[in-house]
């Protein structure tokens, strides 16, 4: 019986700290993702996130090869910042 007890407390504490963790895929886990410019955005054009080419509009002009991050994911479409 203590053992049915002991794995059923180890379960329970593994379910509640994987809930707690932060989403790794998908949309919410694009977002404050590092990434570089494949292209020049002035205000479109493409980086590479993980290695993948996704297209990506930014606020003000950006250079090749400049450190960028995501901020928001909207359908196809990366909003990105400079900053590392």
């Amino acid at each position: 019986m203590r053992r049915v007890a002991a794995g059923t407390t180890l379960l329970v504490r593994m379910v509640i700290q994987a809930q707690r963790r932060p989403p790794v895929t998908g949309v919410e886990g694009m977002v404050g993702l590092r990434v570089t410019a494949d292209s020049d955005l002035d205000p479109a054009g493409w980086v590479i996130v993980q290695g993948e080419r996704w297209k990506a509009v930014a606020e003000e002009r950006i250079t090749r090869g400049e450190p960028l991050r995501v901020v928001e994911v909207k359908g196809l479409e990366l909003r990105v910042r400079k900053g590392a």
